[in-house]
């Protein structure tokens, strides 16, 4: 009959435990010397070793050899390992825990061992034991005979009373290290003489989330029936994961702000019957990569990656700012986290898509943080205006910040068509079309080839106008804040048509309409504003 793969392997000795040398250090000494406690506790996470150590520990204090203990070798040592033993008990909590089967346990701890040298209790997922059966067993474990050890296991140490607890040595089971999971799932492919690739076997370890008992499964699972090889596109395939290839494409549409491209590579992954909240497991694992390559060269035993996927990666992480990839972290791991208890995981993960891809969306504090980081590079780099005769500005901006620019480097300037700007009023004007032909005419032109790329431009519709050419901008206005942020947030994908059909690079540069106390209220701010990043002795101010 067929043994799975976590039987077979199951450890028999403390020398084939894997990734717990502090407990195997504690408990080997214990039975050299003989001084064992009377109860142990033993937690941890699911398959890290827990009831198998045990097993082990039951065979030291039980075996007959004179040297190393436990030998393997010795009667006692293989029924145990069999499971026969008479003298080794192991009780399921959770299917056994009421007061009647305590009071049947505290019976049986009164007769001494038939074959062994001592008695072993292994109560198995102790936490499930009923508050009456935990007071039951506590005066039998405070002062069991000296035949008897006590081992309970629990997953969730935290639910068992402090009195059951306080009369127990704790030994807390870690989760195993990929690299640990990793060279024991090698181990048995090469017994089992299994053809793998190492990138698999890579995959199967980060699965397992630190369980050996789980990689062990997932590995069992990943090999096809009757065959003995082992690829990366069969895990990819079994797991519902996706390949790298699809963040990256993912990653670069939410970087663009193109959200409808970002649905459509959900929807694929859907329709390909990938599992969406191992899915956002993956995308946020593959930021975290982007963070990684930020810091590191050499990326493929970090990454779990092919050195091909590895410099994508590298490439696609040294475009981004350390903010964003803060706040996708954060937004994607929160994603995670609800997707668990949800019916619609899918339905989250597009709404932390649109998010991502539209910052200004997000609450979070690293999103809001990446959009002040926006707003004070737009400054830096366009706080000020160039010097100009007094009547081509405004009348209401009475006071204008200059910024030198030697004469041989001086732009070649085109006048912006002078408007009056009516007195304040509870409303804000609509602005003006420019009267500016040439101008105008190659905002609509480049406006219509942007909309046809990115549908949802077509929102600025009505609302944008171009004012003239200065320079090398082209000067723009909206009649709202909100449409200006969006324009300039899509600033790349205007330029980029502005320049193949002027033939030359012409920058956005926009502004919102508004009345003269905004005006006036806007230059006090950025005059203060500039007086506490630069110093006052440092602007030259013109009334």
């Amino acid at each position: 009959m067929y043994t799975a793969l976590y039987r077979r392997y199951r450890p028999g000795t403390f020398e084939e435990m894997v990734g717990q040398d502090h407990i195997v250090k504690i408990l080997k000494n214990q039975i050299k010397i003989g001084n064992t406690a009377h109860a142990y506790l033993f937690c941890g996470t699911r398959g890290t070793g827990k009831t198998s150590a045990a097993r082990i520990f039951a065979k030291g204090v039980n075996c007959l050899s004179e040297g190393e203990r436990p030998c393997g070798e010795c009667e006692n040592c293989r029924s145990i390992q069999q499971g026969v033993f008479f003298d080794v008990i192991e009780i399921d909590a959770a299917s056994n825990n009421r007061v009647d089967n305590i009071r049947e346990l505290r019976e049986s701890v009164k007769y001494p061992p038939a074959a062994g040298l001592c008695k072993v209790y292994i109560i198995d997922e102790v936490h499930m034991l009923s508050t009456g059966a935990f007071n039951a067993l506590l005066k039998t474990l405070e002062e069991p005979p000296m035949h008897v050890i006590f081992i309970l296991a629990t997953t969730e140490p935290h639910k068992p009373p402090a009195t059951i607890l306080s009369r127990c040595l704790r030994l807390d089971f870690r989760r195993v290290s990929e690299t640990q999971i990793k060279e024991k799932l090698r181990e048995i492919c090469e017994e089992e003489g299994i053809i793998y690739e190492e990138s698999a076997l890579s995959l199967i370890a980060a699965n397992g989330d630190g369980s050996v008992r789980d990689s062990l499964s997932i590995l069992e699972q990943c090999l096809p029936a009757g065959e003995k090889t082992l690829y990366r596109k069969d895990v990819v395939e079994i797991l519902g994961t996706a390949g790298e290839e699809v963040f990256l494409e993912l990653t670069d549409k939410v970087v663009q702000g193109d959200t409808a491209g970002a649905f459509v590579i959900i929807e694929g992954a859907a329709r390909d019957g990938k599992d969406i909240r191992q899915f956002i497991r993956d995308w946020t694992f593959h930021f975290r990569n982007l963070m990684m390559s930020k810091f590191a060269d050499k990326l493929e035993d970090i990454m779990n990656m092919s050195c091909e996927n590895a410099d994508k990666v590298k490439a696609q992480g040294m475009k981004m700012e350390m903010g964003f990839l803060s706040a996708a972290i954060t937004e994607l791991s929160s994603t995670a986290n609800k997707a668990r208890y949800s019916a619609q995981p899918r339905t989250l993960l597009e709404l932390a898509a649109l998010k991502l891809s539209n910052p200004i969306l997000s609450e979070e504090k690293e999103a809001i943080i990446q959009r002040i980081e926006k707003i004070e590079a737009a400054l830096a780099s366009g706080a000020f205006i160039e010097k100009k005769e007094r009547e081509e500005v405004p009348e209401a901006a009475s006071h204008v910040f200059e910024k030198e620019i030697p004469a041989e480097q001086e732009p070649e300037y085109i006048p912006v068509q002078k408007e009056e700007i009516p007195e304040a009023s509870a409303a804000k004007p609509a602005p003006k079309k420019a009267q500016d032909g040439g101008a105008d005419k190659l905002w609509a032109e480049a406006f219509a080839l942007a909309v046809k790329e990115r549908a949802s431009l077509k929102l600025l519709a009505n609302d944008v106008y171009a004012k003239g050419i200065q320079g090398s901008s082209l000067v723009l206005e909206t009649n709202s804040e909100l449409k200006k942020n969006m324009l300039m947030q899509n600033a790349p994908v205007f330029e980029k048509h502005l320049e193949t059909l002027s033939g030359k690079k012409l920058r956005i540069q926009a502004s919102a309409a508004k009345n003269n106390s905004e005006i006036k209220s806007d230059m006090k701010d950025t005059k203060a504003r500039l007086e506490e990043l630069l110093g006052a002795d440092k602007l030259t101010i013109t009334e």
